[in-house]
């Protein structure tokens, strides 16, 4: 039972006034990247106010609103969807539209044992509407806002910081068991048995759970990587220490997932090219996009994935397994509301006969399908998906060789924050942010400028010595 002491109200509060001081005193950009991480870092979980008729304000929400009037101050200018590509403003409407969608077809409740799940109905979807509207502010701001590769690196920089200045309250924890949230907030956000790993404790601090904040931690130290692989800039000496040090961290926090991330991407990034890289990404995000189609049709691994997950730990293949059985019902589930899902309320979830709840849910996918149904699942993950697909259709016109390592490493960013929307429901504000602000680079128009200017610069230099062998040849 979560029970807020005051001063988790306070927190939640102040987050404003901590905002515009930052936009007071700082460029506009790092202050919306420190409001945005700050509150995942250390705003309350699960503490919230809701008024009537007014949307929940909580750790997501009360941020959002912050960089968007913050953004729309310090820039003096709103949204511009005219100048977003077409693909875009569609998947955002969608996105935004889908719960209307599912109301047709679930407008008849639903009896589970002795408990009834309400009918989906027009009001109801326009509040998700609302609701969905918040939770992809982030986005929006970085597409809008975040449009070239020197703010991808003040990005990157920031979460690096972040991260490491995270690290001394991660260790406490490592030490002493997670304890923070409850002295300073009055309640743990998560069941405390979730916490216990072995003989130690996985840490969560402000984040809620393990696996959030594992999962900061391993693409933190990927973002310290990319900074590393920059050539020619004195202060990149230091990032690969920092990429080590959070990797050691990070496997401190006993976090399998989160760790296998790091450990297949950091070497991709020193030894791979970028267009390597970017390659790679596209090709998670295809799977990732595919993985219903595979699950549905029995094509996807998971025997092997357990049985060779069973070879490192019985325990994690065990958890494994349950995942993808629970996946399977759920999917079973789904598969009955296809296109539009079952419109919330619990609808999409399976129920024993006195109507207890006895699914598990740990994949975004299955949750947003079950909900809205392919149509909302396509479109959630096309978003996320979308920046770097544009990044790949782009990457060989790019001719900064610098460009070309902050949009590779960023697409695999993302890429790997795709994938880990499979078996966990980590989807982060910041997930949302740093999708919007590679879809705004990759859709910038002086991007396309300076990728014709480099091919106008080559083709001056070819001509130039074509002509000087001319000249040669003639004497």
């Amino acid at each position: 039972m979560i029970t807020p002491n005051s001063f988790a109200f306070a927190a939640l509060l102040s987050w404003t006034i901590l905002a515009v001081a930052l936009y007071l005193l700082r460029p506009a950009i790092q202050a919306t990247i420190w409001t945005l991480i700050g509150a995942q870092m250390f705003l309350p979980v699960g503490t919230v106010i809701k008024f009537e008729m007014i949307p929940a304000f909580d750790k997501s929400t009360v941020p959002n609103l912050c960089i968007l009037f913050g953004c729309i101050v310090a820039k003096g200018r709103g949204l511009r969807p005219s100048r977003w590509g077409v693909l875009t403003i569609l998947l955002v409407c969608l996105y935004l539209v889908a719960p209307v969608f599912s109301v047709f077809g679930n407008g008849t409740p639903i009896f589970a044992g002795n408990h009834i799940l309400p009918a989906a109905d027009f009001y109801n979807a326009g509040s998700a509407v609302i609701g969905r509207f918040l939770l992809l502010i982030p986005f929006l701001v970085g597409r809008e806002f975040f449009r070239s590769v020197d703010d991808v690196r003040e990005v990157l920089k920031t979460m690096v910081v972040a991260a490491v200045a995270y690290s001394f309250l991660v260790m406490f924890e490592l030490r002493f068991s997670p304890q923070l949230h409850i002295w300073l907030y009055g309640y743990s956000p998560t069941d405390y048995v979730q916490a216990l790993r072995g003989d130690g404790y996985r840490p969560m601090v402000f984040m809620g759970h393990g696996l959030t904040l594992s999962f900061f931690l391993s693409i933190a130290a990927i973002a310290a990587s990319v900074l590393a692989s920059v050539p020619q800039v004195p202060s990149s000496a230091i990032y690969p220490a920092l990429a080590g040090y959070l990797f050691i961290v990070l496997a401190l926090c006993k976090s399998f997932g989160a760790t296998l991330y790091a450990v297949v991407v950091l070497p991709i990034i020193k030894w791979v090219s970028p267009r390597g890289q970017v390659f790679i990404a596209a090709s998670l995000i295809a799977i990732s996009l595919c993985y219903p189609v595979l699950r549905y049709l029995d094509l996807f691994p998971t025997n092997v994935i357990v049985q060779v997950v069973a070879e490192i730990s019985a325990e994690r293949a065990e958890s494994i397994k349950v995942r993808f059985d629970n996946e399977d019902q759920l999917l079973a589930r789904a598969s009955e509301r296809a296109l539009f899902g079952w419109g919330g309320y619990g609808r999409n979830r399976i129920y024993d006969d006195s109507g207890h709840d006895i699914s598990i849910t740990d994949g975004q996918w299955i949750a947003t399908m079950g909900n809205y149904g392919i149509l909302g699942f396509l479109v959630e993950f096309g978003l996320l998906a979308l920046g770097v697909i544009k990044v790949a259709s782009r990457f060989r016109s790019v001719g900064n060789s610098v460009d070309r390592i902050f949009l590779a490493g960023l697409s695999l960013m993302i890429a790997i924050n795709v994938v880990e929307l499979l078996p966990n429901s980590t989807l982060m504000p910041l997930t949302w942010f740093l999708t919007g602000t590679l879809l705004g680079v990759a859709e910038n128009p002086r991007l396309r400028f300076q990728e014709r200017a480099h091919a106008d610069q080559r083709l001056k230099r070819s001509s130039r010595l074509i002509g000087a062998q001319e000249s040669l040849s003639s004497r």
